[in-house]
């Protein structure tokens, strides 16, 4: 293990740019002999009927182990320990309480994600907003 002691995160959301980010930490995690942790978070609008929300939660749970299946073979042959979790929540929100919580060396992410370029110029992106508040180093990946 490295001399921090601390894990390299990948955000994934099933994108290009996310497994280009997952390409990029694997080689970070090897260069400084860290851990890399894989995770998606999933994303669900405010619903009040459980069993649609069930239902998104289980289409993208679905979507984000395929997507990490394949994430696994990219890494079969790499001597880093990945480590892959898919939760529910805010992606913001789960990052940075990830970040917060001291284990995080360096994060990262990819430029755009699941959202349009006018939901990201509006909202703002997720990845713009770990990068204004994260307390570690994040790298964003076209």
């Amino acid at each position: 293990m490295n001399q921090t002691g601390k894990t390299i995160l990948t955000a994934f959301d099933n994108t290009a740019h996310a497994r280009r980010a997952f390409e990029q930490a694997l080689h970070y995690a090897h260069w400084k002999n860290s851990p890399l942790h894989v995770l998606a978070v999933i994303h669900t609008p405010e619903l009040h009927e459980d069993e649609a929300r069930d239902r998104i939660i289980e289409k993208f749970r679905e979507q984000y182990e395929q997507g990490m299946a394949e994430l696994r073979e990219l890494s079969e042959d790499s001597p880093v320990t990945v480590s892959y979790e898919i939760v529910v929540g805010h992606p913001v929100d789960v990052i940075l309480e990830r970040i917060q919580s001291g284990t995080i060396e360096h994060v990262f992410m990819g430029r755009r994600g699941r959202k349009g370029f006018f939901e990201n110029l509006l909202m703002g992106s997720v990845s713009k907003r770990i990068a204004d508040f994260a307390s570690c180093t994040v790298t964003i990946v076209h």
